[in-house]
């Protein structure tokens, strides 16, 4: 059972009471914007039948907003990595290199071995 990291009770619990309060706490505080849909798809459904999308923008937007976010509390909380600027970088170096073509080394063909007559 090498790696394998043992669960008590006492998460079990935390676990237990933190994911419905979050919940709530986003319900409670989503209300007034959009009426406390959590789940994009269950709010694509309605807006796609009733022709309605002026504000399915949100559920759009803020999932992607909320990982980046996550990825920075994550690094800074978690790692302790205050510095990221590097990360940044190489995500713009990667998104800039996306429409090109990688740069590979051309060789020469290999040499014919030597035939035998």
């Amino acid at each position: 059972m090498r790696g394998k990291r043992r669960v008590g009770v006492r998460s079990n619990a935390v676990r237990l009471l933190a994911i419905p309060l979050t919940l709530l706490a986003i319900h409670v505080a989503i209300i007034p914007i959009s009426g406390s849909s959590v789940n994009p798809a269950r709010s694509f459904g309605p807006a796609l039948v009733g022709t309605e999308f002026h504000d399915y923008w949100i559920y759009l937007i803020f999932p992607m907003l909320g990982a980046v976010l996550g990825w920075i509390a994550h690094r800074v909380v978690v790692e302790g990595d205050t510095n990221l600027r590097g990360d940044f970088e190489a995500a713009r170096a990667a998104a800039s290199r996306r429409g090109q073509e990688p740069e590979t080394e051309r060789q020469s063909p290999p040499a014919e071995p030597p035939s035998e007559t």
